[in-house]
């Protein structure tokens, strides 16, 4: 029995080498960045940045990127009518098998998310085989590809690693939004909360405020978006502010700063820095908002509530109620900005089709018309000192 056992293990084992299938790590094209940029007519140029083997030439149609860094990357293009199509044509021109798995970014350009032809590019990039849903998804204020290939690692950091950790700090500042594409994909098809993605774009040179953008009288560098503040150092690609999104199509952009706000009114934020009248102001959030959406009579109304305890940095002396109605009018313009692009990143939406019984009867009312009509109102109880 034993010397049975024994063997039908040693077929087992010697089957698992002989007849093994699938591909070997050294074998695999790891995509880290993938570019979506809108080519002639209705078709879509994909640009991917991977890894170069050292002992292999690049594929037809590539060129070599980042040149003296500690990794070196390659870059392949293709035109093609579908992503899918796009994505094979890329099979044929890389050596190794293309693998998704580990994809950090994939940037739209702004062009290509304001086009009717986006969702279909998302739902299309949603199919595709091993695709990584987790990988952060940005829209990029000119071509994608350009961004992509004007990422450049800060000495002695794999360029991978720098993009990874440059996400992670510039989301947990609060001046980008958090998204994914499977979080994107769901709220472009949901309904019931519009999506919010990161703003990039290459920052070369000073660049004038040609859209309005950029308020410089507040004197803060985040009241503008990526590329519309002047670059004085070397890294020539930024991250700052947000595209907005109503279902499928992107409609317009916010600011760093109202990013901040945005992530604090859905408790993401746990403290942020607030410059007002020449000083900066520590906000640690105490009590988490509330969203409500009220219906009285016709009549709607969004209430926001919360508690902040703020700790000046600068100042001595902080006038309370003067603050309290800076830091809620702050809130208002970016509630009243978002309610005239009719895009519902705060997912009032949610909290409104509570006060109906049935989907039925929510299916017959007219959201947008109620969104962009409704009054808001903010309260914020703000205290000073540090918590004991």
């Amino acid at each position: 029995m034993r010397k049975g056992i024994i063997g039908f293990l040693a077929i087992c084992f010697f089957m698992c080498i002989f007849f093994r299938g699938g591909t070997e790590v050294d074998e695999q094209a790891y995509v880290i960045s993938m570019g979506l940029d809108k080519a002639q007519g209705d078709r879509l140029l994909l640009t991917l940045e991977l890894p170069s083997v050292s002992d292999a030439s690049p594929g037809k149609g590539s060129t070599p990127s980042n040149q003296g860094a500690p990794d070196k990357y390659q870059i392949v293009e293709a035109e093609a009518n579908t992503i899918i199509d796009a994505v094979e044509m890329i099979r044929s021109l890389v050596p190794d098998n293309l693998n998704f798995t580990q994809t950090l970014q994939i940037i739209a350009s702004e062009e290509y998310a304001r086009s009717d032809q986006f969702l279909q590019v998302i739902e299309n990039l949603m199919l595709v085989n091993d695709i990584r849903k987790s990988s952060a998804f940005l829209i990029c204020r000119g071509k994608a590809n350009a961004y992509i290939r004007a990422q450049k690692p800060f000495l002695g950091i794999r360029l991978s690693e720098d993009i990874k950790t440059g996400l992670e700090v510039y989301e947990r500042m609060g001046f980008i939004p958090s998204a994914s594409l499977g979080e994107a994909f769901h709220q472009m098809k949901s309904g019931w909360q519009d999506a919010l993605l990161p703003m990039a774009a290459v920052n070369d040179s000073i660049q004038s405020d040609s859209t309005g953008e950029l308020d410089i009288k507040t004197g803060r560098i985040l009241d503008t978006t990526a590329g519309m503040a002047q670059n004085s150092g070397d890294k020539k690609t930024d991250l700052l502010g947000a595209a907005v999104f109503q279902k499928g199509r992107m409609v317009g952009t916010i600011t760093g700063f109202e990013v901040q706000l945005l992530t604090y009114l859905l408790g993401d934020m746990k403290q942020f820095t607030y410059y007002f009248d020449g000083c900066y102001y520590r906000m640690v959030n105490r009590l988490p908002a509330r969203l409500k959406a009220v219906k009285t009579g016709d009549q709607w109304v969004f209430k926001v509530s919360g508690g902040i305890r703020v700790n000046p940095l600068e100042c001595g002396h902080v006038d309370v109620e003067r603050l309290t109605d800076a830091f809620n009018n702050e809130i208002l313009q970016v509630i009243w900005k978002l309610q005239k692009l009719g895009a519902d990143p705060i997912g009032f939406q949610g909290r409104a089709v509570r006060t109906v019984t049935t989907l039925a009867e929510w299916q017959s009312v007219d959201w947008m018309d109620i969104y962009q009509n409704a009054s808001t109102e903010v309260k914020t109880d703000i205290a000073v000192g540090r918590e004991s």
